[in-house]
């Protein structure tokens, strides 16, 4: 294909954002800079449209001309390249993520598409990111919420060997693909709503069960009017802390309401398994399985035995 045949690239911004640096630099420097058809009055007119912020301060005296391009264009180079700078805005990027409060699909991949960016630049500025593996996983692996992390830990199993960035970064490529395939979490970390599908329709149904009104009861945990499955509190904790949490505020296993599973009437079922028992508290059920009869969660320990009398069961 001809090259005036193929779409024009558009012109690369820089604001003095450091981590931008480099991306606008390369870019420019081959469209612009090195471009022999151009001339240098041209080459300043491009430069001066495609900064902003304090880069456009830095050169903003400077009129267009050809003897200004060579002067402008070495002020924002002994300006931006730092290398010393760069490696710690690609480092900030690293060290300023927030922690995930609760599993979600965007909010996994947003924390592996930072880190590889990241990564990738620090390699390209002359960084040895390899070896730097165990102190960059101990680090990432804190931001994540409590059910990946438990994710994290089963695929490592009884291996005594500390594990490499690459199997960290495949584990949340997989799991990411995982969550986003099954459609039931959003960055808010409720159930997605699809607009067709015998599956979408049950997992919008389940949504509306647990959404937030003013008519409900309070909390157990928190006292707020919302469904027990809509509380951060409960969110936040691991199955088999949900699934103390339904027994001693007695609760329904498959709906989380105030009565026992076996009175339960709702039609609701795991979106998961499908099974009766609620979405929440089917890694217990999973776990479970070789050991325990199926829809039955795992054994009590004896204190929470003698705590309740007649803890609820759930029926399937």
């Amino acid at each position: 294909m001809p090259r005036s045949a193929l779409p024009c690239i558009k012109l690369p911004s820089f604001s003095g954002d450091y981590p931008s640096w480099r991306p606008f630099y390369d870019l420019f420097a081959s469209l612009i800079r090195d471009n022999p058809a151009l001339t240098n009055v041209e080459r300043m007119h491009y430069l001066k449209t495609c900064v902003t912020g304090e880069a456009a301060r830095l050169v903003g005296n400077l009129s267009i001309s050809g003897d200004n391009f060579s002067i402008a264009w070495n002020l924002l180079v002994s300006r931006y390249e730092n290398k010393r700078f760069l490696i710690a805005a690609q480092l900030d990027r690293i060290t300023n993520l927030k922690p995930l409060k609760r599993k979600n699909a965007q909010g996994l991949r947003t924390l592996l598409i930072t880190i590889s960016e990241a990564t990738a630049a620090l390699r390209v500025l002359g960084c040895a990111v390899n070896s730097w593996d165990p102190l960059l996983l101990y680090h990432i692996v804190k931001l994540l919420d409590s059910e990946s992390r438990e994710a994290w830990e089963v695929k490592l199993g009884s291996s005594t060997t500390y594990p490499t960035f690459t199997q960290f970064e495949e584990f949340l490529i997989g799991r990411t693909r995982a969550m986003e395939n099954l459609g039931l979490t959003t960055p808010q970390g409720t159930p997605a709503i699809a607009s067709s599908g015998k599956y979408r329709t049950k997992v919008a149904a389940h949504v509306a069960a647990s959404a937030s009104n003013p008519n409900l009861p309070a909390c157990p945990l928190c006292g707020s009017s919302h469904h027990l499955a809509r509380c951060e509190r409960y969110q936040s904790k691991t199955a088999n802390h949900r699934r103390d949490i339904v027994i001693k505020h007695r609760r329904c296993f498959n709906c989380l309401a105030s009565h026992p599973a076996k009175k339960c009437n709702s039609v609701k079922r795991c979106l998961k398994c499908g099974k009766k028992h609620h979405t929440s508290i089917h890694e217990i059920y999973r776990e479970s399985s070789a050991t325990h009869s199926p829809g039955t969660p795992a054994k009590k320990t004896a204190n929470q035995s003698e705590e309740k009398s007649d803890p609820p069961a759930p029926v399937v």
